[in-house]
């Protein structure tokens, strides 16, 4: 079966996703195939708006898997899976950005169309009718006490040792974290000043004791998946879809936005439960958040379309 993959960016979660996904249903004898100039960038308003209405799908395709609105596709009568990783409402009322309110509006549209799944039950606030098929994470590559070396030179002794990966702009929260520093001084953050490829993420999760994530908005983060299944809690704003995958006292805390004593005081928790929440971080990628689940439901979700 020929799946016609319609997505131009961006490069992060979603290129990780199309890696790890299709890597997986590949040995299903199925194929992907790509619009032309596809490339994985951080798009431009104008690239952006060139995909919705110009960019045409593959016609040699059974199925057609929208990853963003495209006027061609949805023209096109070919079976149509729309899968929304996010919600561009929320990330509006988050940043105030007119381009991501239009995006939201999009994102309804294409809706209309075929079969819709999204990647948190957040999302189906906005997309009613759709499946739940939350995002996974390689726990091969990533597990515990692997590849323990390479960023020890970051932690400090009789510290607690938390990581934060967000990048340097408002919605990934870092003013957050520069605040919630002030509250303990047995903190030790990591935070890593420059690109790190996702195959050495291992070392940066496992050279800390707790993974703090202060984004203002995330559907499923795959950072948050990665470091549960490197056994390692996680202290997170009750946003987006990160209820969908941490739960107080089994995994990790969800704190309040805004409430940056209690993110601090839930750090000093986490460390202090830290054996037990990481194994039940580590179960829980290993059963449910991981790329064999995501495939194996997306095989069912193109046989039920490809009329197999």
């Amino acid at each position: 079966m020929r799946i016609a993959m319609m997505s131009q960016y961006y490069r992060g979660g979603r290129e990780i996703w199309l890696d790890k996904v299709t890597e997986r249903l590949e040995k299903r004898n199925y194929e992907f195939i790509y619009p032309d100039g596809y490339k994985v960038t951080e798009a431009s308003k104008m690239e952006r708006l060139k995909f919705w209405f110009k960019t045409k799908p593959p016609e040699d395709c059974d199925i057609i898997h929208l990853h963003d609105f495209n006027l061609p596709s949805l023209r096109s009568g070919k079976p149509i899976v729309n899968t929304f990783h996010g919600s561009a409402m929320e990330m509006y009322k988050q940043t105030g950005n007119k381009f991501t309110r239009i995006s939201a509006f999009m994102d309804k549209w294409r809706s209309r169309y075929g079969l819709n799944v999204v990647i948190s039950r957040d999302c189906q606030r906005d997309i009613p009718n759709s499946i739940y098929v939350p995002n996974g994470t390689d726990t091969k590559l990533f597990s515990p006490n692997k590849h323990k070396d390479k960023f020890e030179f970051m932690r400090k002794e009789k510290r607690i040792n938390v990581l934060f990966t967000g990048r340097n702009v408002p919605l990934k929260g870092r003013i957050d974290m520069d605040l919630i520093k002030v509250y303990d001084s047995t903190l030790n953050f990591i935070e890593p000043n420059e690109w790190i490829e996702h195959k050495e993420m291992p070392f940066l999760y496992n050279a800390c004791d707790v993974y703090a994530h202060c984004s203002h908005y995330d559907g499923t983060a795959l950072n948050v998946l990665e470091a549960m299944a490197c056994g390692k809690p996680v202290v997170a704003w009750n946003i987006g879809g990160l209820s969908d995958c941490i739960f107080n006292d089994v995994n990790g805390y969800l704190v309040e936005m805004g409430e940056h004593a209690q993110f601090a005081l839930a750090i000093l928790r986490a460390y202090k439960n830290r054996k037990r929440l990481g194994i039940n971080g580590r179960i829980l990628c290993e059963t449910i958040f991981n790329w064999k689940n995501v495939a194996q439901q997306y095989n069912e979700i193109y046989q039920k379309l490809g009329g197999r």
